[in-house]
């Protein structure tokens, strides 16, 4: 069966604070039993993302699901959860709630990783795909239809060709971005979205879902270990190379983060970074380093091309919370 998943970001991902939809899920709530006793421990480190979007009728709230991955704040999403977003608030399972800034991302497997102030949260431990067998059953954890925290019993159907993980379950929306876990409470996966029916050559089964694997997040999170270090310098965007035949390197900007410092510079996505500090830029990894050097608090200025426009944006690093 061949279907891709990057395009199955269907209702699943998304629930609006003026939505409804219908869909099985049992409160995680304290029961009887090993399965209970899984889910008491593991909520306590599953979130609900308040994500606040401009719409056609104004502002609305978009809600989604994430996780701590590391007990210094910092949360794994899913990129559709966050984007766009103008405002931020990631609530845990007791009602309190801290604003979030997005401090990584991932373009090629979506995920994204947020900061909140604070230290000491729970966390989930990570399993291993390899070890789960076909047909065994997991746990989504997360916020759907505004149950919070909300569970879905689902099966694991196997890995697919994109290196996605198949589970079968009816996903209410709210559910992306959540943690899917093993019978042991074990992260082995984060809920991408549901299978889009119409994107293969056959058409995929009722309620079939893509979860971004636990290796790639963990290989994410080395990435992004130095990025998200608290106390240094955050410009709050995300870069990638630009190869222009006969110019000089360069940077395309592909996310600013809401609320960040190149937010408040104006700075927008798909505006090409070509000098920072009076000097050329050599790329992304280059730029970077050279930021993560700065102080936090310190003016820096970037030199901006918006098509036929050369634009000078002085930016000033704040520090991760």
């Amino acid at each position: 069966m061949k279907i891709n998943p990057y395009a199955a970001l269907a209702a699943v991902c998304f629930a609006f604070s003026s939505g409804s939809a219908a869909g099985p899920l049992m409160p995680a709530g304290p029961d009887d039993g090993t399965l209970a006793a899984v889910i008491r421990k593991a909520k306590r480190a599953v979130v609900s993302i308040e994500t606040r979007v401009g719409g056609k009728k104004g502002k609305e709230t978009r809600v989604g699901s994430g996780f701590v991955c590391r007990s210094g704040g910092v949360i794994a999403t899913r990129l559709s959860v966050i984007r766009g977003g103008e405002d931020i608030r990631v609530c845990f399972q007791d009602g309190s709630c801290k604003p979030g800034c997005v401090v990584f991302i991932d373009k090629p497997s979506e995920l994204a990783l947020l900061k909140i102030a604070g230290t000491g949260f729970d966390t989930l431990t990570m399993g291993e795909t390899g070890t789960l067998p076909p047909s065994s059953q997991v746990m989504v954890l997360g916020n759907s239809l505004g149950v919070f925290p909300s569970l879905t019993l689902a099966s694991f159907r196997g890995v697919d060709a994109e290196g996605f993980l198949n589970i079968t379950a009816s996903f209410p929306p709210g559910n992306c971005g959540g943690p899917v876990l093993d019978k042991s409470g074990r992260l082995i996966g984060l809920l991408a979205g549901r299978m889009n029916r119409d994107t293969g050559e056959n058409v995929a089964e009722e309620d079939q879902g893509a979860a971004l694997p636990v290796e790639k997040i963990r290989s994410v999170l080395r990435d992004a270990v130095r990025t998200i270090e608290p106390g240094q310098g955050w410009v709050g965007m995300a870069v990638e190379d630009l190869n222009r035949q006969g110019e000089p390197p360069a940077v395309r900007v592909v996310e600013v983060f809401p609320g960040g410092p190149a937010h408040q510079a104006r700075i927008q996505s798909g505006d090409t970074l070509v000098g920072f500090q009076g000097e050329p830029i050599i790329g992304g990894r280059d730029l970077a380093e050279k930021v993560r050097l700065l102080d936090p608090d310190q003016p820096i200025n970037f030199l901006i091309q918006r098509g036929k426009d050369a634009i000078d944006r002085k930016v000033k690093l704040i520090p991760i919370p």
